[in-house]
């Protein structure tokens, strides 16, 4: 699921903006200024259906710096 879940952010171009995968959490670094339509679309697009089962997902926003989370 996760890796189906990779191959849509590379077929969408999102890839280049991951800098670390956490079990099944993406920490990505994009611009201030881009972060609310890309964590949306990440969320659009890690969400999925197995079996008729809806699998969702939300993208979110932590902070500034991701270590520190603002």
């Amino acid at each position: 699921m996760f890796a189906d879940a990779l191959l849509r952010l590379r077929d969408a171009g999102m890839t280049q903006q991951i800098i670390l995968l956490v079990h099944d959490e993406i920490i990505s670094e994009v611009r201030e200024d881009l972060a609310a339509d890309y964590a949306k679309r990440l969320g659009e697009l890690m969400s999925t259906t197995v079996l008729d089962v809806p699998i969702s997902a939300d993208g979110e926003i932590l902070g500034r710096h991701w270590r520190k989370g603002s």
